[in-house]
C-alpha cells in the first residue's frame, strides 16, 4: 500500500509519468486488484505505450480475468495489429471470442495460434488448452467430428492434469452424438481411470456399457 501511495502521489505530480502508471498496474496485478490495473494499463497505454504489445497483453489478461471478454477481445486485436504472428495472443483472442459466442472467428484464431505453435515445435498445456478452445468452437458450430478430433489432439499434449479428466469426458459425450460409443466407452473409462470420483463419468460409462448389452460391466 506504500508504493501504491507514492505511484499516486507521484502521478498527481505528474500525470504523464507512463512508467508510473505502468509499474502501479503491475502492483494491482500482483495483488489481484485487475479494475485497477485495467485503468492503469489503459492510462500508459494511452500516454505513449500503444506501441507496447506487452501492455496490451497484458491488459487483455487483467479484462479476462475480470470476465470482460469483449474488451479483452479488443486488448487481444490491438496485440496482434502490432505482432500478428503472436501464438498466446492469439489463443487468448479465440478463448474471449469463444467466450463471447464468436464461435466462427474464435475458430480461426485458435486455428492460427496452434499452426504458429506448431511451426516453432511448441506443444504442451498452451496448445492443449487451444486444441480444447477449437473443439469448443467446433462443437457450437456443429462441427462435432472436428471436435472430438482438436480434444483427442488436446489429450495427446495433456494426458494428465486437472484438465484431462474433461477432456475426455467431453470426447466421450461427443463420440456418443456421432455414434461412435466403443470410443466413447473407451473415453468415459479413461476419466474414470483419472478421476475414480467422476460421478458424472461413471454414470455415462454406465450407459453406455448397458446400451451395448455389457450389463455386467455397466452394473459393476
Amino acid at each position: 500500500d506504500d508504493a501504491i501511495d507514492a505511484y499516486r502521489k507521484a502521478l498527481r505530480v505528474d500525470p504523464d509519468f507512463s512508467d508510473g502508471r505502468t509499474s502501479l498496474a503491475g502492483l494491482y496485478e500482483s495483488m489481484g486488484r485487475d479494475a485497477e490495473a485495467v485503468a492503469a494499463l489503459r492510462g500508459a497505454i494511452e500516454l505513449g505505450g500503444g506501441e507496447d504489445v506487452a501492455l496490451h497483453l497484458r491488459l487483455a489478461l487483467a479484462l479476462v480475468r475480470l470476465a470482460r471478454h469483449e474488451e479483452a477481445a479488443e486488448a487481444f486485436r490491438d496485440a496482434l495489429r502490432l505482432r500478428p504472428e503472436d501464438a498466446a495472443a492469439l489463443a487468448g483472442l479465440g478463448a474471449s471470442l469463444n467466450a463471447i459466442g464468436e464461435h466462427a472467428e474464435a475458430a480461426d484464431a485458435l486455428e492460427k495460434a496452434i499452426r504458429l505453435d506448431l511451426s516453432l515445435g511448441r506443444g504442451g498445456r498452451g496448445s492443449a488448452a487451444a486444441f480444447a478452445g477449437c473443439a469448443l468452437a467446433y462443437e457450437k458450430l456443429g462441427r462435432v467430428a472436428d471436435a472430438v478430433t482438436a480434444l483427442q489432439r488436446a489429450a495427446e499434449l495433456e494426458p494428465e492434469g486437472p484438465e484431462a479428466a474433461e477432456t475426455h469426458l467431453s470426447i466421450g459425450r461427443q463420440c456418443e452424438q456421432l455414434g461412435r460409443l466403443d470410443e466413447a466407452i473407451a473415453a468415459y473409462r479413461k476419466v474414470v481411470s483419472l478421476r475414480p470420483d467422476h460421478a458424472d463419468a461413471q454414470l455415462r460409462l454406465g450407459r453406455a456399457l448397458a446400451s451395448r448389452g455389457l450389463l455386467t460391466e455397466a452394473i459393476e
